[in-house]
């Protein structure tokens, strides 16, 4: 589990040392323990976000640093003493804020522009975090007004904008000849969980993108999963628009749903504690090399054994994965 106390003296070495990442929503849940697990494995850290706008207090996380509820991400990252090797007279930051916007694709020109002015060097590693869901139940929708705008922000944030980020970062990492894109899953890509059609869709374009991308640069360097969390309370229910009024009104079933995958988050061990064993997972993939060349392209469940997930891909085609085929989207038929 990744120890966010941020100890003092921690050595700038191993296989992520010095590169940059690229981590959006950066700035509460999930992004923020993706972002300080990165920043501890040696990563200069891009934190992305649509706004500065989340005091620390109000995501997960559970470092007695939190207590500043006026410091961002990077800004608390770069308070710390994470590297003994590390000069903040002569060094750039190891970790910066940015703002943008992932369903604006038109901004991800300058973006890669500034953090190339503050690094001088491509992103290595690209994490897809940033994610909407919606609950609405299909029959009450409409091809018009707020019915389409809503499926079309879920697609916008969940599917187009990875795509289009992996669009303005790829090149770099294909040029370097190394790199790594993960985008953060949902079981929804593989379960039809209803009342979440939008949702379900956006994650399994996702999880096929990955596929085919595997299918078009495997072997050159760059490695790609589709990484899920499982059951993580990041409020993510709670954001504004995310559960249609007239479905949840006129449907049991809705209201149950929404119900449910709250209480859903709430079960097990503490949310910070997943999210931070969730990033360590991210991290330890992204560091792996060549030992993760079979999952590139894959379903990765963080919840399942994933130690002996690991252990079996470093077999390459030996292993289970591949013999099987499995983690990867298929029909099966008679």
């Amino acid at each position: 589990m990744t120890d966010t106390t941020f100890p003092t003296n921690h050595p700038l070495s191993g296989p992520l040392s010095g590169k940059t990442a690229l981590i959006t929503g950066a700035g509460s849940g999930i992004g923020r323990s993706l972002a300080i697990a990165f920043a501890r494995a040696g990563c200069f850290v891009a934190c992305v976000s649509r706004s500065y706008s989340h005091p620390l207090g109000s995501v997960v996380g559970s470092d007695p640093l939190s207590d500043s509820q006026t410091q961002t991400v990077a800004e608390l990252i770069n308070a710390a003493s994470f590297f003994s090797a590390y000069d903040a007279s002569t060094d750039p930051p190891r970790a910066r804020d940015f703002i943008c916007d992932v369903t604006c694709p038109s901004s991800f020109a300058q973006l890669e522009k500034d953090i190339r002015k503050w690094v001088n060097q491509p992103v290595a590693v690209l994490v897809n975090n940033a994610g909407v869901a919606r609950v609405e139940a299909i029959e009450f929708q409409r091809p018009y007004y707020e019915g389409m705008e809503s499926w079309t922000k879920v697609i916008a944030t969940n599917l187009t904008g990875p795509v289009s980020l992996t669009y303005q970062f790829l090149p770099g990492m294909l040029a370097a000849g190394d790199g790594c894109i993960i985008s953060v899953g949902s079981r929804n890509a593989v379960v039809p969980v209803p009342f979440m059609a939008a949702y379900n869709v956006s994650k399994t374009g996702l999880l096929k993108f990955h596929e085919t991308l595997e299918k078009e640069v495997g072997g050159r360097g760059v490695r790609n999963f589709f990484v899920v969390p499982g059951n993580i309370e990041t409020g993510i229910l709670k954001r504004e628009h995310s559960v249609d009024e007239k479905s949840y009104q006129e449907s049991e079933r809705v209201r149950y749903m929404v119900e449910l995958i709250t209480d859903a988050g709430k079960k097990g061990d503490k949310p910070e504690t997943r999210a931070e064993e969730f990033a360590d997972v991210c991290v330890r993939l992204a560091a792996m090399g060549k030992d993760a060349d079979i999952l590139s392209g894959r379903y990765v469940d963080t919840e399942r054994d994933v130690e002996a997930l690991l252990e079996d891909a470093k077999k390459g085609s030996e292993s289970e994965i591949c013999k099987r085929r499995l983690y990867q989207l298929k029909v099966d038929r008679l």
